[in-house]
């Protein structure tokens, strides 16, 4: 579906413009450079003129560098470390800090002042030269306004040192470090080659003996203070001891050093003689138990509950052993006798008195055995009860030396964290005054700054590379920012973008204005532009195939006049009767463009009626060239709004309509006066004229805005002088076309 404007003839879908899309293309390119040729060309050359005057003004500089690899790892001999730096850093830190210190004013001082800077030449014009050109500047103004400038004081030569530091650290000097080594390069740049290398091996010896003083300072302050706390430590630690021994004199707490083996021990005399005594206990609780034991037995026995032989103590006895024998021997001999005798024979009588008399002998040995062992066991009990009384009275002293044990536990503790903090500090001190003249400092230098023989780049080679390429590209951007800036438009495809109204014709500039009115050049660009409007406006059945024809323009000299005559003739030429009415009444130019004499003009309609066909024939001029009939306008500007609104014009107008093939009419422009909107009411169609690259884009759309305000129906647009020599390819398919047309007809 197409969409229209009211009064707007329609425009085939097929037909509309599609949006552009935004790219750049090398061609496009080459082509804003060729049209902008001169801006670019501008542009590149004063950016290289200034270019090179800067790069005249340079002075060559030589660059050197020296290395210092910062050791990170180095005081491994103490822990000096944790008092001359603080806490740990990570060696990214510490790399950085170095940096840091490479790049104080105090290091800087040290080195201006050992090489004396101030007074070497460059450093003292830096110092004394002339005055910059912002401060000439601001001295003028002063003097202008009537002020004095202040005279320069006379430096001193500790001033001077500072100033010479303070270019060093600005203009000379770079501390370079990538991050990923402990390599730290000081680097010097300077007029002077054997001055930028003394400059920088001055530096890092400067850097080296600072760290290495830094260290020395740092082991001095701490080899103090370890002095100063090891006489108070000491005494600490004698006064804890001295209590401890009092404490142990006090509550019997003397150690068995003989238990021990040494001084750490805790076993004390009351303890030892507390466990000699529960031995001796045991040891006489169980003889006791032994002995009770075997008494039982005895007396069970001998009561007829037990056998003797199986005491212990009664086999032990031989006396007893060769008595039972013998019992056991006459036993035998009785019973072999009273076989063969009388119980009442002497020789019985006399066995069984003799096997008495042992028994009685065994039970006297037996109670002897018994007597010793009761006395024992009784013993053992007394010597236990003694022992039991013995221990009670060591447990208690023990008890109380327990007790007295938990505050000497404590002393002790006291005594032993003095004793550490004693030793500690005394080898802390020692190992200062050890290492203090065999302290390196952290930092090494690995390489000495050669003189070098060379100028440090940019050279004045690449510094004239960097300016013409600097020329090219600001060039270009100014080509590209004047194209951009640029008001009107460039091709038909961006004025149908912006109008969304068919670009019905692309007029390249008349070269010879005569010739191209005459139409005599059927082949040149102009003539075939013209063709093609007219083919456009009479052979399209889809747009109404309209007879009357308005042609404007938004703003005046837009070569509407001169496409209007072309159009015209070219339609006379064609063998098509066309009409060419001059209705720009404030501005009348058609008989001038066409070559006319104004015989009868359109002013004559004023306060008329009646028949149009009459008024029409007398108003005509015959163009003789071409066969064009012409009613041009003289401009008196008189009653013009009552022409233009007149029901004359009007009638004129339809009169023509039925007796041409084309009527063009040649109205004001839209944004000048009301006449080219009212004037469009009558027309069929309008067209609005369009000058190449000079029409802003906001008065065309103003001025459509307008016509459509009337319910004008515009037929689309025309492109009108436009340039060939300055067209590319990439302007669209008009472009394209002219610029490949004399090519087409060879």
């Amino acid at each position: 579906m197409s969409v229209t404007h009211p009064g707007e003839l329609p425009v085939p879908e097929s037909t509309r413009p599609l949006r552009a899309i935004d790219s750049v293309s090398p061609w496009m390119v080459f082509d804003v450079l060729r049209r902008r040729k001169i801006t670019f060309a501008v542009v590149a050359s004063l950016v290289l003129a200034a270019g090179i005057m800067f790069i005249t003004r340079i002075v060559p500089q030589y660059e050197t560098r020296a290395l210092v690899l910062v050791d990170t790892r180095k005081n491994t001999l103490s822990d000096l470390q944790a008092i001359s730096a603080g806490a740990l850093q990570s060696d990214a830190v510490q790399v950085l800090t170095q940096v840091d210190i490479i790049r104080s004013p105090a290091l800087a001082e040290q080195v201006a002042s050992q090489l004396d800077l101030a007074q070497t030449p460059e450093f003292k014009n830096a110092i004394d030269g002339p005055p910059g050109l912002l401060q000439r500047l601001t001295q003028r103004v002063a003097s202008l306004l009537g002020y004095k400038p202040r005279a320069h004081p006379v430096l001193t030569r500790a001033q001077r040192t500072q100033l010479a530091a303070s270019i060093l650290l600005n203009n000379k000097l770079s501390v370079i470090n990538d991050g990923r080594s402990y390599v730290i390069g000081i680097q010097v740049r300077a007029l002077d080659p054997v001055l930028a290398a003394r400059i920088a091996n001055t530096y890092a010896h400067v850097y080296l003996n600072f760290n290495r003083a830094l260290k020395e300072r740092a082991i001095t302050r701490a080899d103090a203070w370890l002095a100063e706390r090891v006489a108070p430590l000491q005494d600490k630690l004698k006064t804890a001891e001295a209590a401890i021994a009092n404490f142990r004199e006090a509550h019997g707490l003397i150690a068995d050093r003989s238990t021990t083996g040494n001084n750490q021990g805790r076993v004390t005399v009351a303890g030892q003689q507390l466990a000699q005594i529960n031995a001796l206990l045991v040891r006489a609780t169980s003889e006791r138990v032994q002995k009770e034991t075997s008494l039982a037995q005895i007396e069970a026995a001998q009561k007829g509950h037990g056998d003797l032989n199986s005491v212990p103590e009664v086999v032990a006895s031989p006396l007893i052993q060769r008595l039972l024998a013998q019992q056991a021997e006459i036993a035998a001999r009785i019973a072999d006798l009273r076989t063969t005798q009388l119980a009442a024979s002497p020789q019985l009588v006399a066995l069984r008195a003799q096997e008495a008399a042992i028994g009685a002998r065994i039970n006297t040995e037996i109670g002897k055995i018994v007597g010793s062992i009761r006395a024992e066991a009784e013993a053992a009990a007394a010597r236990e009860a003694s022992l039991r009384r013995r221990l009670a009275a060591a447990e208690a002293r023990v008890a109380q030396q327990n007790k007295a044990e938990i505050e000497l536990r404590a002393l002790e503790s006291e005594a032993t964290a003095a004793r550490r903090v004693y030793i500690d500090t005394l080898n802390k001190a020692e190992q200062t005054s050890n290492e203090r003249n065999i302290q390196q400092p952290d930092a090494e230098l690995i390489s000495l700054a050669a003189v070098p023989l060379s100028p440090a780049p940019p050279t004045r080679m690449e510094y004239g590379m960097i300016a013409a390429l600097a020329a090219i590209v600001l060039g270009i951007v100014a080509a590209f920012l004047r194209e951009r800036l640029e008001r009107g438009f460039r091709s038909a495809e961006q004025l149908e973008e912006e109008t969304g109204l068919p670009t019905i014709g692309f007029l390249p500039v008349a070269r010879k204005p005569e010739a191209a009115l005459a139409m005599e050049e059927q082949r040149s660009p102009y003539v075939e532009a013209i063709n093609a409007v007219r083919g456009s406006l009479l052979m399209s059945d889809a747009a109404g195939h309209p007879r009357v024809v308005l042609i404007t323009s938004a703003l005046p000299r837009e070569g509407k006049t001169f496409f209007a005559v072309s159009l015209a003739r070219s339609v006379a030429l064609a063998g098509g009767r066309s009409l060419l009415i001059d209705a720009d009444l404030r501005r009348p130019s058609v008989a001038r463009t066409a070559g006319i004499t104004v015989q009868s003009s359109l002013n004559a309609l004023v306060g008329t009626g009646g028949d149009h066909d009459a008024m029409l024939d007398r108003l005509i001029q015959r163009d003789d060239v071409t066969q064009l009939d012409i009613i041009p306008a003289e401009g008196n500007g008189n009653n013009v709004q009552d022409l233009v609104t007149s029901d004359a014009l009007r009638g004129l107008v339809d009169a023509a309509r039925t007796r041409y093939d084309l009527v063009v009419i040649d109205a004001p422009p839209v944004l000048a006066f009301v006449d080219a909107r009212v004037l469009a009411t009558v027309a069929d169609a309008t067209v609005m004229v369009v000058k190449w690259r000079d029409t802003p884009r906001t008065m065309v759309s103003g001025a459509l805005k307008m016509l459509r305000g009337y319910g004008t129906r515009v037929a689309g647009t025309v492109l009108t002088q436009a340039d060939l020599r300055a067209l590319t390819a990439n302007e669209g398919s008009h472009a394209y076309l002219y610029r490949n047309y004399g090519s087409y007809y060879q």
